[in-house]
């Protein structure tokens, strides 16, 4: 299924199992091109500090099925009381793009680090705002992203417990 010691198959299987109680988990996917892989989709919230509040930003982490050698493909996903904030490291579509990312490399790199990260930056530059209460004449285009799913809590000690049962 993942890439990775054959061992990790029966292990993934049943911690899977577990986690979709917390996530909402996807395990096949077709592109915009046709071509169909097997992913895992993990949606859920980051808690971030920015100028003195707490923000949960919603998100969505698809684990392809060359993870952990690959990077995930990582989405912000705003609920209807938000928009995106594209800049730096978000584009209109809510698609994340981080140098740690970029350079990813197994074992260094992992979903615990790449959370990390993103709670780092997330409270220097939230990726979403609040939408306006009255709805200006013109409105940004802006994308769905992937499907709608239930959110749940990513938390970094959830996130440790993910990158244990994948790097099994």
């Amino acid at each position: 299924m993942f890439a990775g010691s054959r061992l990790l198959l029966p292990v993934t299987t049943n911690n899977v199992t577990e986690i979709s109680l917390y996530f909402s988990c996807n395990f096949l996917t077709v592109f915009n091109d046709g071509t169909a892989r097997t992913l895992v989709g993990l949606t859920g919230t980051i808690e971030v500090f920015y100028e003195g509040n707490v923000y949960n930003i919603p998100v969505c982490l698809w684990l392809l099925d060359t993870y952990p050698y690959n990077p995930p493909i990582c989405f912000v996903k705003p609920t209807s009381a938000m928009m995106i904030k594209t800049g730096k490291h978000i584009d209109a579509n809510g698609k994340i793009y981080l140098p740690y990312l970029h350079e990813w490399k197994h074992p260094q790199s992992d979903l615990y680090g790449l959370i990390q990260v993103m709670i780092v930056v997330f409270g220097e530059e939230p990726p979403v705002f609040s939408r306006p209460t009255t709805q200006p004449p013109y409105q940004a285009f802006q994308a769905a992203g992937p499907p709608n799913r239930k959110h749940g809590f990513i938390t970094v000690q959830l996130t440790r417990r993910f990158h244990e049962i994948w790097t099994v």
